[in-house]
């Protein structure tokens, strides 16, 4: 669902109507651990591994889907990630991050 121009953006010289990237799963809450760490640590360690992986694989951004809320939105741009599009049959805003 994304347009020609953002695959373009994305994707550089090649054509392809899928853009390949690393896709962050679902960061939770886990009350058990309160105070041992928090979500920027839990991204911090994520976009690492993905960075490692780009080093051995290539690839250019790493995306993420989120609720359409306030602080989840917040969030994750202001660790870098930019809004790219909401999913119509999902719900769920789909953001993303260059890599390094």
């Amino acid at each position: 669902g994304v347009s020609r121009t953002q695959r373009r953006r994305r994707n550089g010289i090649f054509e392809d109507r899928e853009v390949p990237c690393y896709l962050i799963g679902q960061l939770g809450k886990d009350d058990r651990h309160v105070g041992e760490t928090d979500g920027n640590q839990i991204l911090v360690r994520a976009i690492q591994a993905c960075c490692t992986g780009h080093e051995f694989l290539g690839g250019r951004f790493v995306r993420v889907d989120c609720r359409n809320a306030r602080g989840l939105v917040r969030f994750y741009c202001t660790n870098g990630f930019r809004l790219l599009q909401a999913d119509d049959k999902t719900g769920l805003l789909q953001l993303v991050r260059y890599l390094p």
